[in-house]
């Protein structure tokens, strides 16, 4: 009963949550007393806020009292009562240190502390549409050996990633929350209007692009720094840019010679790359022009030698 391996119920031993920890993990949690030095996180992504603990040692009780005695160190003024993150944390379910994994439960605490060292770590935010949120934390802990660099949890405080990807991309492109949920609304589409002149040639062919994402702060979870979108789905911000973005992948498609009739079926192919807008293709005439106004002579010659034939370059 000690190890607090069991608990009565009804005048009945069973196993508590130490115990069920025990068989699960083959190990014994066992009481130990001293001097604990607690790293704490205050921080809504980071579920456990005792991130790591560690026995210290410490002097001998005469040689303290020697050395208070002499004026030489004193930290009574400094004492304070424990941390609120501390006492939230005592008996909770035990937790693996992110230091250096293991488990530890707090049962107690003393009634004074001392507040030491303050230090920071990297936390970064990484979640996949087809997978779940992921937090890492990285660095060094403060008056420790030890580094971190573990995921901490992936608790998001209630947040979707439809929308925090609609919070980031409107801190990315000032387009306001509102607008990209309604495109997602009506066209089943989480996707960012851009204008066609902005798409690189990568995300023309692709309909998708990355978008540099400033410091921001987001509700319930903080602050981060400047961060990145990555490959998000995009359309046309006009049915110009639609009708500009249509020609281009036209004319970009063709590699070799080709009839009338392959060219309208390219065109067929390239419209369904379109469902929300309604551009008009570039018929046989109508390519024959470009090309003629294109400062590539070998594109014109390939045009004009084969006129006869209807084959269109």
């Amino acid at each position: 009963m000690k190890l607090k391996m069991l608990e009565w119920a009804d005048g009945v031993a069973r196993l508590s949550e130490l115990g069920d920890l025990a068989i699960e993990t083959g190990k014994v949690l066992v009481a130990e007393q001293g001097v604990w030095r607690f790293h704490l996180i205050d921080d809504p992504l980071v579920p456990n806020p005792v991130v790591h603990a560690e026995r210290i040692k410490t002097e001998a009780a005469h040689k303290l009292l020697s050395k208070q005695k002499k004026g030489e160190e004193d930290f009574r003024g400094q004492l304070f009562s424990p941390a609120l993150l501390i006492r939230d944390s005592i008996n909770t379910a035990a937790h693996r240190s992110l230091a250096d994994s293991k488990l530890r439960q707090i049962q107690d605490v003393g009634e004074k502390g001392q507040e030491r060292e303050k230090g920071s770590l990297k936390l970064d935010l990484s979640w996949r549409k087809d997978g779940p949120p992921m937090v890492r934390l990285t660095g060094r802990l403060p008056e420790s050996e030890h580094r971190i660099d573990a995921v901490a949890g992936s608790d998001m405080g209630g947040w979707t990633y439809a929308e925090l990807w609609m919070e980031l991309a409107s801190a990315a492109t000032t387009i306001p929350v509102e607008v990209l949920s309604g495109i997602q609304a009506r066209l089943g589409l989480r996707a960012v209007p851009v204008p066609f002149e902005a798409v690189d040639i990568n995300g023309r062919k692709t309909f998708r692009m990355d978008f540099p994402v400033p410091k921001t702060r987001v509700r319930g979870i903080g602050d981060f720094l400047p961060s990145s979108l990555s490959q998000a789905d995009i359309l046309p911000a006009t049915d110009r840019d639609a009708q500009d973005w249509c020609e281009w992948l036209q004319w970009n498609e063709i590699t070799d010679y080709v009839t009338p009739e392959m060219l309208r079926t390219q065109a067929a192919g390239v419209l369904a790359k379109f469902p929300h807008h309604r551009p008009s293709p570039l018929g046989p005439d109508a390519m024959r022009a470009l090309a003629l106004s294109n400062d590539n002579l070998s594109a014109v010659r390939h045009v004009l030698a084969p006129a006869d034939l209807g084959l269109w370059r």
